[in-house]
């Protein structure tokens, strides 16, 4: 059905349009202004040639000349825009708007100060023109044309003669007002192929299960906005897996699973944002990225923890229990998408190791590494053992990183990976995070090539550490050229 143009609708419709195809509105306007000054400066180039080379009463005035600051400025800016990793959306259009306004402005000049006992020629079939190439809100077009036209008017009215002057500003007036109506006509047919364009883009990105992002749509997505978000802001990229999925299928059906999942995306939606991305990446995993976190990262706990609660409240008549794990890696730095999903992983691993049904949260830091250093990894919470290492083999590797507790040891190692090459762990009875460190380094073939070392003061543990991959282990106390001529 047809809408008329006079409909409240059609003005919702373009003003919806304008709202959530922001980023694709300005990159148009961009390669619209880019494709006008090209074209513009050709013809000026071309015309100028011919009127001195054809017209013999022609005269070279200097207002031609403003043209050329304006096309060169605007095409540098609009090159590096166009060029740029990160859409700036106000900025572009706040440059566009510029770029209108004076290239109008010499127009005027042009057309009018030349030519004080001829009719004006251009400005009308410009402004006309102009109308149906930019997109903006229908207030920006009013304003800026009617400033325009106000300026234009008293131009002419104090520079022609009355005869002609009064011509002048009623063709510009004429001008004024087929291009607002132009405008309104050309944004509605916008608006209607961006309603179309963004149906068929959420429908082909859309999970048909849960109704969240499917796995394309949802790592293009995140990847993008980390590759483009500024290093202070923190977000956090979070990695959901159901725990023993695929026996659900097997024992209740995949129509019970497919009931599940699609209970998961409520409760996903539900928990987080609107702005936040969510999406299903895999048969029973889900990545969601949080967009700008307050200073207040208890935020992030608080919603794992209800994602675990509503998960284990789903009951089926056959009193299946349902859980999952979560991985939480929190960015308060420039990483790369590849480190994000890999750190996380490795969270979502740990919690699974833990005995699942829980969330690990990690920090992934600003700290760097080149290439060839080396790195050791001391996990003890004694502080004297802890500074007799690092003693021990300050010569012998290039920075050495202590941690007191086996997660902010394994968040170190995770981000840390490719750079350390030896661990030593203590191993007290008390510390079974410790002995999830292991297993953790066991389940990952990406930390096959790293020395572990055990330190304990239970001979009974040194059996069990060997068994889990450590390639030593001593008591308490141990001969420290021995520690230093395995683990180095």
């Amino acid at each position: 059905m047809q809408q008329n143009i006079f409909d409240a609708s059609y003005s919702k419709r373009i003003r919806k349009y304008m709202k959530s195809c922001s980023e694709e509105i300005s990159e148009t306007n961009l390669s619209m202004q880019y494709q006008m000054i090209i074209c513009i400066s050709v013809i000026y180039i071309v015309l100028l040639t011919a009127a001195i080379l054809l017209l013999n009463d022609f005269n070279l005035h200097p207002v031609y000349f403003g043209m050329i600051p304006i096309l060169l400025v605007f095409g540098i800016i609009a090159h590096v825009l166009r060029n740029s990793s990160k859409v700036n959306s106000k900025l572009i259009r706040r440059e566009c708007i510029a770029f209108y306004i004076l290239l109008m402005v010499e127009v005027i000049l042009t057309d009018v100060i030349p030519y004080r006992e001829s009719k004006s020629s251009l400005i009308p079939m410009v402004m006309i023109t102009f109308s149906a190439l930019y997109i903006d809100y229908y207030y920006v077009y009013v304003f800026v044309d009617l400033a325009l036209l106000v300026a234009y008017s008293i131009l002419v009215f104090f520079w022609k003669i009355p005869e002609i002057a009064y011509s002048d500003i009623f063709d510009c007036f004429s001008a004024f007002i087929i291009s607002m109506v132009m405008a309104y006509i050309v944004l509605g047919i916008r608006a209607k192929q961006g309603k179309i364009t963004t149906d068929l883009r959420e429908k082909s990105n859309t999970d048909y299960l849960t109704g969240l992002l499917n796995k394309e749509a949802c790592e293009t997505t995140v990847s993008e906005y980390i590759t483009r978000k500024s290093p202070d802001n923190i977000c956090a990229l979070i990695l959901i897996d159901i725990d023993n999925f695929k026996s659900v299928n097997e024992k209740l059906g995949h129509n019970v699973g497919d009931e599940f999942l699609a209970h998961v995306g409520r409760i996903l939606r539900h928990t987080f944002r609107t702005n936040d991305i969510i999406g299903r990446i895999g048969g029973d995993e889900f990545m969601i990225l949080v967009r700008r976190i307050p200073g207040n990262e208890d935020i992030l706990s608080k919603r794992c923890d209800q994602i675990l609660a509503a998960i284990s409240d789903y009951k089926v008549e056959k009193g299946w229990n349902f859980s999952c794990s979560i991985g939480v890696t929190v960015d308060k730095g420039r990483h790369s998408y590849e480190q994000l999903v890999r750190l996380t992983d490795d969270a979502l691993t740990l919690a699974k190791i833990r005995g699942k049904d829980c969330y690990v949260k990690w920090n992934a830091d600003d700290k760097k590494y080149e290439k060839d250093t080396k790195v050791l990894l001391i996990s003890s919470n004694n502080t004297g053992d802890a500074e007799s290492m690092i003693k021990l083999f300050k010569y012998d590797y290039d920075d050495i990183i202590v941690a007191d507790n086996a997660n902010d040891s394994l968040n170190l190692l995770s981000q840390h990976v490719d750079n350390i090459t030896g661990i030593i762990l203590t191993l007290e009875k008390s510390e079974t995070d410790n002995i999830d460190m292991l297993k953790f380094i066991k389940h990952r073939s990406a930390y096959a090539h790293i020395n572990v070392v055990v330190v304990t003061n239970d001979n009974a543990i040194n059996l069990e550490a060997v068994k889990m991959g450590a390639i030593g282990a001593f008591s308490k106390p141990f001969r420290e050229e021995n520690l230093k001529k395995l683990i180095g």
